[in-house]
């Protein structure tokens, strides 16, 4: 039961995401549908609540300097990240999300949505399916990188 909230909780953190709970589920043990399902699924409940909350937060924060000063740098990343999409808005953002690099999951394109002028309406659904389709590719890697160390170490 620890692993399974485990792999809930690091799926709903910022930078892990469902790249670092699907691995993690894996590793746990949790068989097949579930390592997937359940990161995907707790990656993709925190799109809601970001999609209202980011803004108003943001704007809280930048009364103070240091936070002001976080903001607009993470705001530059996620802007310069998305400007090689923004040609098509929702397939950049979906793309954006979809592919399973460091610091392109929901978190930061709920950011470059917004920098975007989106609406939250527009970006739920690019982001809800990028997750789906980023934990797919996650699993295959993990997958592919898991059997790949277990043929090596088991013929030596």
């Amino acid at each position: 039961m620890k692993s399974y909230l485990l792999t809930i909780l690091l799926s709903m953190v910022p930078i892990s995401e469902v790249r670092g709970g699907i691995p993690f589920a894996m590793s746990q043990g949790i068989p097949f549908p579930l390592c997937v399902l359940l990161p995907m699924l707790a990656n993709m409940l925190v799109v809601f609540p970001l999609l209202f909350m980011v803004k108003p937060l943001f704007g809280f924060l930048r009364q103070y300097p240091l936070f002001e000063r976080l903001i607009k740098a993470y705001e530059a990343r996620a802007g310069r990240k998305l400007n090689r999409h923004m040609g098509f808005k929702k397939w950049g953002l979906f793309l954006f999300v979809a592919i399973p690099l460091p610091t392109t999951g929901v978190y930061t394109g709920v950011v470059a949505s917004i920098l975007a002028g989106m609406r939250a309406r527009e970006a739920l659904l690019p982001l809800v399916f990028g997750v789906f389709v980023a934990s797919i590719l996650t699993y295959m890697a993990a997958s592919g990188l898991l059997g790949f160390f277990d043929l090596i170490f088991t013929k030596m």
